[in-house]
């Protein structure tokens, strides 16, 4: 699958950072989507899965470890790679916690840009855009 196709999903309620993540994985070369909450996001994902979603823990509606955990019991859905991102201080159990319950890796904001995009083509298995 050539990089383009590989779509990305980000779910964050905080615009400023959907908004900067979209952008710098754009210039990677991904399609990317962006959602504010969870909310009705299984209807949306059944119809067009991502290859890869980048999931905010805290959310409206519903937390972003409920859905990770909802999302990684549907079998059709368990094998998409998901990257956890949260900006409240998190112990290392909480972090241990979030990744058995199926995420894939674990940053804190703010984020380091060039960390997000070695783990994002890492789980992609996609050489990085130069």
């Amino acid at each position: 699958m050539a990089l383009k196709e590989k779509k990305i999903i980000i779910i964050d309620d905080e615009k400023g950072i959907r908004s900067v993540l979209s952008k710098v994985l754009r210039a990677e070369g991904y399609n990317v989507l962006n959602y504010p909450s969870c909310e009705h996001l299984l209807s949306k994902i059944s119809v067009n899965p991502p290859d890869l979603i980048i999931l905010d823990l805290m959310l409206p509606w519903e937390s972003g470890e409920s859905f990770l955990k909802k999302i990684k019991s549907i079998k059709k859905y368990s094998s998409i790679p998901i990257v956890v991102i949260s900006g409240k201080i998190v112990k290392d159990l909480e972090i241990k916690k979030v990744m058995e319950k199926g995420a894939d890796a674990f940053l804190t904001k703010p984020m380091d840009i060039d960390e997000l995009i070695d783990k994002v083509n890492g789980l992609l298995d996609v050489e990085a855009v130069t």
